[in-house]
């Protein structure tokens, strides 16, 4: 066996593969640091003999002696090695040639320091430095996700800054600790605050969950923290996570609303591609045009897409509740009260959410007074809202009921009351029920007292006279007072914190494409394709209305949206091949396969045996479906940002006459609703 000088801490065997792989450059090769152990690697710094810095990584011994993270820790290596990009360090060797010892890996050391380096150095980081730095670091992002790569641990120090920009090291290796024979636990006790929270529930992820990680990343560069530091990522609280802003209040807004987008744990609600992102960093692109507006299912609470009438998982009406209509006497509406709630944070949690389900556009902060008032300062109590509270006005009972039931199984009471004259629409100087039954209690209190004062002897006209002008003096002050509060009330919060959300109109498949696209949702796909085919019939369904209203220049808009019928085709060749994809996938239990890889092991059956070869054969295809898997659904999620953009510029285009005959009606309704002279 060769054994090379200077490198007496290095195992013989590994030393000798470097000898055989490298060759007379391997001879002056000096270890400069290491073993270090990093992830599940053991690591040297190692100088060549042409003077060039590399490092060597070997997998550690307890994950190597299992035969199924060590095939798979050479197949994503070799996958690694045959990564034709410049923004992947590339590897200059990898070994061993058989297959019985600890896999290693050979790769240089690019020039520059690590984006970890970076952050420990410059964070907080003006904001126009950061967007060119991540705008670069998501270009080279995109590359990796259009050939079905997903890093999954998006850490600064795998990314170095070169005079050419971002350069990857040491990706595609996040699945081996995964795939040993170690519980899911030790992803949470050994992973890294830049991995997605979906990691934790599935293996089967895509580009989105490094987009987590780019939100991670612009959030530490931005404020000089991560946006969880007392918790993992993964075990993250539920709930929004904090705004760049709320720490570093000169971040622009536009980049803030990015940051809070790509830290969603719902991956539908992140931005759905790398290179999207990249353009917003770049001002190119609005994030409004690549995060489709969604809310959630009244029914079962599903996310949607914002204006589906029905839900595609639960087949029931998305809006369920709905304000009186016109034919409800006046008499009979009523309104939904908050007078109090409790201090604790989960029953907050739960109104906003319900809140933001149920109302029209985004909820409002609901930051009440809540218990003693004067635990509060004059400036809070002034940007905080004094309980009671009307939070939906203009309810039939039915429905004020059912929204009542509702926020009481998650712990929250409100009151049904009637509506008073300041609800209907009265002004300011209309009273409540609540004033005007306050003002018949103090005057009953003034008569009882000045009926005392008779009984007691005192003079009769006297006391009639104290009782009118007390009592006329304290009641205008009331009155006064009960009117000033009323037009606060007005100003700030209007007739209700909240209006209820309209109900969308209904989308019949009256046009071919949109029959094509409701027929791949018809078809049952998977949870992840359910949303995004429906939000796509929604918007081709609306180009097909807004041709209709524009006939006139209808074949500007054919011109302007020539390339939707292009992509929908393609959306339902990927759609199909993802649904197969996700059929081989039922059958393949990733966690029954390592548990039968154990136990032959255990057994100590021979590795070249029937039963282990089967057992890694179906592990190997586990993995090259979600790679194809991460493929196409990268595809159609391309796909649907270019047919949204198609779509966009075919609403901006309208018929003249059509504009004129609106423009007319307008007017003529204007005319008629001003006032008599």
């Amino acid at each position: 066996m060769t054994q090379l000088p200077n490198t007496s801490d290095l195992a013989s065997d590994l030393a000798s593969d470097l000898a055989g792989v490298l060759g007379p450059a391997a001879h002056g090769l000096v270890v400069l640091d290491g073993p270090k152990r990093v992830g599940n690697e053991r690591r040297w710094q190692l100088r060549l003999a042409d003077g060039r810095e590399v490092l060597l990584a070997q997998l550690v011994e307890e994950l190597a002696n299992d035969e199924c993270v060590r095939r798979r820790y050479r197949q994503d290596v070799e996958r690694l090695a045959a990564l034709d990009l410049q923004d992947v360090a590339p590897l200059i060797a990898w070994g061993p040639k058989q297959d019985n010892g600890p896999p290693w890996r050979l790769r240089p050391r690019p020039a520059g320091q690590t984006l970890e380096a970076w952050l420990d150095a410059r964070a907080p980081a003006p904001a126009d430095e950061v967007a060119q730095i991540l705008a670069a670091l998501c270009d080279r992002l995109a590359k990796l996700h259009d050939l079905g790569m997903v890093i999954r641990d998006l850490s600064p120090a795998k990314i170095a800054l070169t005079a050419e920009g971002p350069v990857f090291v040491d990706i595609g290796l996040a699945r081996v600790d995964i795939l040993s024979t170690r519980t899911a636990a030790s992803l949470v006790l050994e992973g890294s605050p830049y991995t997605a929270p979906e990691l934790l529930m599935r293996t089967a992820v895509d580009g989105r969950a490094d987009l987590y990680g780019v939100g991670v990343l612009a959030f530490r560069a931005l404020t000089g923290q991560l946006p969880f530091p007392d918790t993992h990522a993964l075990l993250r609280p539920a709930g929004p996570a904090p705004r760049p802003r709320s720490i570093q209040p000169t971040v622009p807004e536009p980049i803030d609303a990015l940051v809070a987008s790509l830290l969603d744990t719902e991956p539908a609600t992140r931005p759905r591609a790398a290179r999207l992102v990249a353009d917003v960093l770049r001002g190119q692109a609005q994030l409004g045009a690549m995060v489709p507006a969604r809310s959630s299912c009244q029914s079962c609470g599903a996310a949607m897409p914002l204006g589906q009438r029905l839900c595609t998982a639960c087949g029931k009406l998305a809006v369920q509740f709905q304000h009186a209509t016109d034919d409800i006497n006046p008499d009979a509406r009523v309104k939904l009260v908050l007078r109090k709630l409790k201090e604790d944070a989960e029953p907050m949690a739960a109104l906003q959410q319900l809140s933001a389900d149920l109302c029209e556009g985004q909820a409002p902060a609901l930051n009440f007074v809540v218990g003693d008032a004067r635990m509060y300062s004059k400036q809070e109590i002034e940007r905080r809202i004094p309980l009671p509270c009307t939070l939906f006005n203009d309810l039939d009972a039915d429905t004020a009921a059912r929204i009542q039931q509702r926020y009481a199984d998650k712990g929250i009471e409100l009151k049904v009351v009637k509506l008073d004259a300041v609800d209907r629409g009265g002004k300011p100087s209309a009273l409540t029920h609540t004033q005007r039954r306050t003002g018949g209690i103090i005057a009953g209190v003034i008569a009882v007292v000045g009926a005392g004062a008779i009984v007691i002897g005192a003079p009769i006209p006297v006391v009639l006279a104290s009782v009118v002008a007390g009592g006329g003096l304290l009641g205008g002050l009331m009155v006064y007072g009960f009117r000033k509060a009323n037009r606060r009330r007005l100003e700030r919060w209007g007739r209700s914190l909240m209006q209820l959300r309209a109900g969308p109109a209904a989308l019949p498949a009256s046009d071919p494409l949109v029959a094509r696209l409701t027929a791949l949702i018809q078809a049952k796909p998977a949870a992840d394709l359910h949303a995004l085919l429906a939000e796509l019939a929604l918007i081709v369904q609306r180009l097909v209305d807004h041709r209709a209203s524009n006939q006139g220049e209808a074949a500007q808009i054919d011109m302007a949206t020539q390339p939707v019928a292009a992509l929908v085709s393609q959306v339902e060749r990927r759609v199909g091949l993802i649904n197969a994809i996700d059929a081989e996938l039922a059958e393949l239990d990733e966690g029954l396969l390592v548990r039968g890889l154990a136990a032959a092991n255990a057994r100590n059956e021979p590795a070249t045996g029937e039963t282990q070869v089967k057992l890694l054969n179906g592990l190997d295809r586990l993995r090259e479906l979600e790679v194809r898997r991460a493929q196409s659904l990268t595809s159609i999620l391309e796909a649907a940002d270019l047919m949204r953009r198609a779509v966009e510029l075919g609403l901006a285009v309208h018929d003249p006459e059509h504009e004129h005959e609106r423009h007319v009606r307008a007017a003529m309704l204007a005319l008629e609703a001003g006032p008599e002279t």
